[in-house]
């Protein structure tokens, strides 16, 4: 049976729209002619579904970018008031540790310079000198002023003594009886200070003052000082006098009290106390 042109002609377009789908693009013109529907060809409905895919796939991506991709106002807004609230913590805790440290090395600092003070002073009274007259001697006695000074809750105290201990040992007296006065006075800072002056107590002009000498300045750490003196027991207890008022003689212990400056202001000074005995006061005692 012989074909028509017009069907030898279709089945050539199908063969070629199957290897090559774009040839389908003519079959709305020989579906005219020949007045018949031609089916569609297999190849282009997967094409179809898998756009329908692809196209799903993206708007579930675009969906979740926008519902995870940023943060609200109150979000942010609380990230920022924990922040704060951290920095805060952080802040008072380096101010705490900071002023702790500088108040200790404060108080360190004075404690050593008032330690040095004190074995100096405690040297100088174990080093007294007395010499053995057998009778009470006003030259060699020990002196106690409590009037203090300019203010300055300090008291004064003075007696003969030996060595270099509270002057150096570079002093032309230190191998001679001299008498030394420790106190406290203002430096060149207007800041209270202790310091000695020191005198030999023999060879001096007619005209010598102890007072127009220069002092030697020990520590500007030391506010204050005090002391008070005993020669004796009663019930097992230290008869304390202060001040002594004995100037012909020497105490057989003195209490040394020194107050050092207070690490902030406002703070109560530091207090150092030392009770020292002198060996050479039981021949102040002594009678013939």
């Amino acid at each position: 049976m012989r074909r028509s042109a017009s069907d030898n002609l279709r089945l050539w377009h199908g063969h070629l729209a199957r290897v090559f789908p774009a040839f389908n693009m003519g079959g709305t013109c020989l579906r005219q002619a020949s007045g018949r529907q031609a089916p569609m060809p297999r190849r282009a409905r997967p094409f179809r579904i898998r756009l329908s895919i692809g196209n799903r796939k993206s708007q579930i991506a675009n969906r979740t970018a926008r519902e995870t991709g940023g943060f609200t106002l109150l979000e942010a807004m609380l990230a920022l008031g924990i922040l704060a609230l951290v920095a805060t913590i952080a802040y008072t805790a380096l101010g705490i540790v900071v002023g702790g440290w500088r108040r200790g090395s404060v108080m360190a600092d004075s404690l050593q310079r008032g330690d040095l003070v004190m074995e100096q002073l405690i040297m100088g009274l174990r080093s007294a000198y007395y010499p053995d007259t057998r009778q009470p001697n006003p030259l060699y006695g020990f002196q106690h002023e409590t009037d203090g000074w300019h203010g300055i809750g300090s008291e004064t105290i003075s007696w003969v003594k030996l060595g270099g201990a509270l002057v150096g040992e570079d002093q032309p007296y230190v191998g001679s009886p001299h008498r030394v006065r420790f106190f406290l006075r203002e430096d060149e800072n207007g800041r209270p200070a202790a310091a000695v002056t020191a005198w030999q107590i023999f060879g001096q002009m007619d005209d010598f003052e102890p007072d127009d000498l220069e002092p030697i300045w020990l520590s500007d750490r030391i506010v204050g000082f005090s002391c008070r003196a005993a020669w004796q027991r009663v019930d097992d207890e230290i008869q304390w006098e202060s001040p002594w008022e004995d100037t012909n003689r020497l105490p057989t212990v003195v209490e040394l009290t020194l107050l050092l400056e207070a690490p902030d202001a406002g703070d109560p000074p530091i207090e150092i106390k030392r009770v020292v005995g002198i060996p050479v006061a039981p021949l102040s005692w002594r009678q013939r």
